[in-house]
């Protein structure tokens, strides 16, 4: 149970829990703070090469505070931070001050923050998975509920799609699409800031692909549809909204049983998912 028992003004989030006590009943109540009196929380998925470009960036914007999870306590990014805590130190007092290295599973992590009510500014995946299905996929799995994916509405809504000059694979057991506006035997240019003119291949991209992948995933003829689109801040950095993921997190929970499309894209890939939720 999460109590939200300070007054919006006071910018700290205070976060009620009950503790297991030794005799076996909730008798304790901790208030663990999470101190966000000044700045904004970064969450970064995964501390290697793109992770520790990522939070490179971040290190130079005062008024953003920065949580890098990797289950390696020596990954790349690990020089780089001041602070290194476990996700189960997430039961003490914590104040997030310095650039910090949370040593867990970052979906794990991710789940864990949402659930306490701790939501991100900016969520910024850099591992070799859809982060934002993965995220749905254990919040479900935390509020007791089942989910598994459902390839035919994606295999439908890609079908149907009028795609022009946009690549796309599925792959039926994860009920997943990868698309991409690069033919994929292709990479992107270094550091492309996506401008409507492909540095690589000429073409003019005439809708971002957030937009097409939307448009796309409408035709799967599920009950939810959410796109979160990746912003780049910097080259070959990007991250979405942590708040449209806690609300389409809320909408799912609040809506089962039911089906849903989700998705991130930037100007120019897009990788998705769908999946049915029941109780």
């Amino acid at each position: 149970m999460i109590s939200y028992g300070a007054p919006v003004s006071t910018k700290a989030l205070i976060v009620l829990k009950s503790v297991l006590a030794k005799d076996g009943n909730y008798s304790t109540l901790l208030a663990q703070v999470i101190d966000m009196t000044e700045g904004q929380i970064a969450l970064i998925a995964g501390g290697g090469k793109y992770g520790s470009g990522a939070l490179k960036y971040f290190l130079k914007q005062p008024d953003w505070k920065v949580v890098i999870c990797d289950e390696d306590s020596h990954c790349q990014a690990s020089t780089l931070v001041k602070t290194k805590v476990e996700l189960a130190e997430l039961g003490s007092h914590i104040q997030i001050r310095d650039p910090t290295l949370l040593i867990a599973d970052a979906v794990e992590a991710a789940v864990r923050f949402l659930t306490d009510g701790i939501v991100p500014k900016m969520i910024l995946p850099c591992v070799p998975f859809h982060f934002a299905a993965k995220v749905l996929t254990g919040y479900m799995v935390s509020k007791g509920l089942h989910i598994q994916p459902t390839f035919e509405p994606l295999r439908h809504a890609f079908e149907k799609a009028q795609l022009e000059g946009v690549e796309y694979k599925l792959n039926q057991k994860n009920a997943l699409a990868v698309a991409s506006k690069m033919p994929f035997n292709l990479q992107c240019a270094p550091g492309c800031q996506q401008p409507r003119v492909c540095p690589v291949t000429g073409r003019r991209l005439s809708k971002p692909m957030y937009q097409l992948v939307n448009e796309t995933l409408n035709e799967a003829k599920v009950d939810i549809v959410k796109v979160l689109r990746s912003r780049l801040i910097a080259p070959n950095i990007g991250g979405f909204s942590g708040e449209e993921l806690k609300q389409i997190l809320n909408l799912c929970v609040e809506s089962v049983p039911c089906t849903i499309a989700i998705a991130t894209s930037c100007d120019c890939h897009a990788v998705a998912n769908v999946f049915r939720i029941e109780g």
